[in-house]
């Protein structure tokens, strides 16, 4: 599980913990965002096989950031990936993981935007911007995949 927390006073980062025995005991709790006085938010989670991609919006500046684990949840990769690199207000990630295929969407300054992985989040392909095709105050995308 990932989730929002500003228990420490701060600014609000993205933690983790696992559990291998259905809910009976979890993992140390593992901060992902690691960012002192700034928002980390809206995380999201997907999950296939031993394959872990969370994804949060970092409020200074306002970007998308992925992390992932290849192991069940043992590590993580570090720092997080910056996926939106833009000026814009990129917020209310979300994302979907089929195989070794990671999508991850977003609302960036008016649009919604959409960037692909093929080999289990290592790279993304180029941003695919105005998925929304010119409507004016798209937020909070979501995404699928089967």
């Amino acid at each position: 599980m990932a989730w929002d927390d500003d228990s420490f006073g701060s600014g609000t980062d993205i933690f983790y913990r696992r559990s291998v025995d259905g809910g009976v005991t979890f993992s140390n709790t593992e901060n992902l965002s690691l960012t002192a006085f700034s928002e980390s938010i809206r995380s999201r989670i997907a999950v296939s096989g031993q394959n872990i991609h969370i994804v949060w919006q970092e409020n200074v500046p306002s970007d998308i950031f992925y992390v992932r684990s290849l192991n069940g949840g043992n590590t993580f990769s570090s720092p997080g990936v910056n996926l939106s690199t833009n000026s814009g207000n990129s917020e209310w990630p979300d994302i979907a993981v089929l195989d070794s295929n990671v999508y991850v969407v977003w609302a960036d300054s008016g649009s919604i935007v959409y960037r692909p992985s093929t080999d289990n989040g290592e790279t993304f392909d180029e941003i695919w911007s105005n998925i929304s095709e010119g409507l004016v105050f798209p937020f909070s995308p979501v995404i699928a995949a089967s």
